[in-house]
């Protein structure tokens, strides 16, 4: 298997992998800035317009066909999506004047158009290139995304790191959610290979509901009827 490993790390379909490999990194900061600025819920329920986004490149990129049960699905995801920030962005602003709701909505839109792109473009290296196994493939994107995630961290908390070392502040459940995401990452790789990024999507709007309903919970976040309409 390392040698499998070496093997692809050196050939020139690293580079392709590098496209959605960056774009997974500039991704994932756009989440943490959207995560500070914006509710659970409500990060949770837009988060879903990457569903959109994808649809959009698997049309153009993959030429897949979209059928219109699909059609209207989506189209009940922008109006869902709609109306939750309608109703979040005067109660966000009241309730924690320190969030910025307009920077949240634009991080995670953007986040979202990247994801939608990344995932299609990895699903098109999957399903119409060479054949690697998929494991093989989430290292390579691995490494991009440490690399490029070790040389953000240079240049923006390299003091901090000096002070208190890289791994200042993690807890047993950052360690969690650490173990969760890489799990969930090995798990999308197995669905976009054997299905695709719009049901994938489709999929983990589960999700939303459940972390609505815990955050609520949780942090004592009131949802209101019309964030439960949208949802």
């Amino acid at each position: 298997f390392c040698k499998d490993v070496w093997n692809e790390m050196i050939h020139n379909d690293m580079l392709k992998i590098g496209v959605p490999g960056i774009l997974y990194v500039i991704e994932n900061n756009l989440l943490f800035i959207a995560l500070s600025n914006l509710s659970v819920a409500v990060y949770e329920v837009t988060d879903q317009f990457k569903i959109l986004t994808t649809a959009v490149f698997s049309v153009l990129i993959l030429n897949m066909k979209v059928s219109m049960i699909q059609k209207a699905s989506l189209c009940m995801l922008a109006f869902g999506v709609g109306i939750v920030e309608l109703s979040s962005s005067h109660e966000t602003s009241e309730k924690d004047p320190t969030k910025n709701q307009g920077l949240g909505l634009c991080a995670i839109l953007a986040a979202c158009c990247i994801s939608g792109y990344a995932g299609v473009t990895f699903e098109h290296i999957i399903k119409h290139g060479r054949p690697v196994s998929i494991f093989i493939r989430n290292v390579q994107l691995a490494m991009f995304g440490v690399t490029f995630g070790i040389i953000a961290v240079f240049f923006t908390d390299e003091a901090a790191v000096d002070k208190d070392g890289f791994f200042q502040g993690y807890t047993k459940t950052t360690w969690m959610v650490v173990i969760a995401q890489a799990i969930c990452g090995v798990i999308n790789a197995l669905v976009i290979k054997y299905a695709d990024n719009i049901l994938k999507g489709f999929a983990a709007s589960v999700a939303t509901i459940a972390a609505s309903a815990i955050s609520s919970v949780m942090f004592s976040i009131p949802i209101s009827n019309t964030f439960i309409f949208g949802v």
